[in-house]
């Protein structure tokens, strides 16, 4: 073989387009979830936050009263049973993980050379 056949050039000319079309069809894709990402998850998600930010409020509210009753109380109590359960449920209220979620990253177009690198392929071998 010397070169492609005219079937073949016709077929890569054929294949070129449909490789093409399928990365515009990928592109239109990557699109439409990034416009979901954007306006219907990030949007949950900043609904999200804003309810975390509220059990936020309540527990430093919590966390402020919890402590101030601790130190008005004397070592006796603080040292006794009912003590250490009060300071466990402390440290409950303390330790409650409140970060906020983060956004979702909108989705890369992912690299579709094929099509390019499928034309430049010479049709015969080049002279030198």
């Amino acid at each position: 073989m010397q070169r492609l056949t005219k079937s073949q050039e016709t077929a890569r000319a054929v294949l070129l387009d449909d490789l093409r079309s399928a990365a515009a069809d990928v592109r239109r894709a990557v699109e439409e979830v990034n416009r979901l990402v954007v306006d219907r998850i990030n949007v949950a998600v900043a609904n999200y936050n804003e309810a975390v930010n509220a059990v936020k409020d309540i527990q430093e509210e919590v966390a402020k009263a919890q402590h101030e009753y601790w130190h008005l109380q004397p070592n006796e109590w603080q040292e006794s049973f009912e003590g250490r359960a009060y300071d466990t449920w402390q440290a409950d209220w303390d330790l409650l993980d409140l970060d906020e979620l983060q956004e979702c990253p909108e989705v890369d177009v992912p690299a579709m050379d094929h099509a390019d690198d499928l034309e430049k392929l010479p049709s015969e071998p080049e002279p030198e």
